[in-house]
């Protein structure tokens, strides 16, 4: 078995060689030659998978260790049989770690208290709902929003407890001004 690596994922040399060939190179010189005997590739998004590197080739996975996609063809993949696979919330603890600290930051170097502040939050899914959970602890305000969230995910997220509801924040519409 053999599988591409891009070589500016943390923590992985090492950890497949046990068990296949493993080739590691930056992901812009993942190219059609390099691919043709592959088995799987492990990315990032700076290589294009779309049909221009895969056609020809032998590989049957793609796990990409990104929360975005767009940089796969997800659509001439599975037309050819090539599982893939993405990382959603792969970053999640780390936002709401980081925007933790920004606000706590932010009130201590303008001398405001956050008490009381209503804090935007667009896109309340894996990321977002766990940025307004941290923010719950400085104030229970906040204003909702999705960029494009399609309903069917919305519905899942809700039913297991995941979305705004299952947080317990006051919810707003981010449509409405907020002063």
């Amino acid at each position: 078995m053999k599988i591409v690596c891009d070589n500016k994922i943390p923590f992985l040399r090492g950890v497949l060689e046990p068990y296949a060939e493993v080739v590691y190179l930056p992901g812009k010189e993942t190219t059609p030659e390099v691919v043709r005997d592959a088995d799987a590739i492990i990315t990032r998004t700076r290589t294009i998978c779309d049909e221009s590197l895969l056609k020809g080739s032998s590989v049957k996975v793609i796990a990409t260790a990104t929360i975005g996609f767009d940089h796969i063809d997800t659509g001439w993949c599975e037309e050819h049989g090539i599982i893939w696979r993405n990382a959603p919330g792969c970053n999640s603890w780390s936002v709401k770690q980081y925007m933790s600290s920004v606000l706590v930051s932010l009130s201590r170097m303008r001398s405001f208290d956050l008490e009381g502040k209503t804090l935007g939050v667009v896109g309340v899914g894996n990321v977002g709902s766990k940025v307004a959970q941290a923010a719950s602890r400085y104030s229970p305000r906040y204003a909702q929003g999705a960029v494009s969230v399609h309903a069917q995910a919305e519905r899942r997220r809700h039913r297991s407890g995941r979305g705004s509801r299952g947080i317990g924040l006051q919810s707003k519409s981010i449509n409405r001004q907020i002063i």
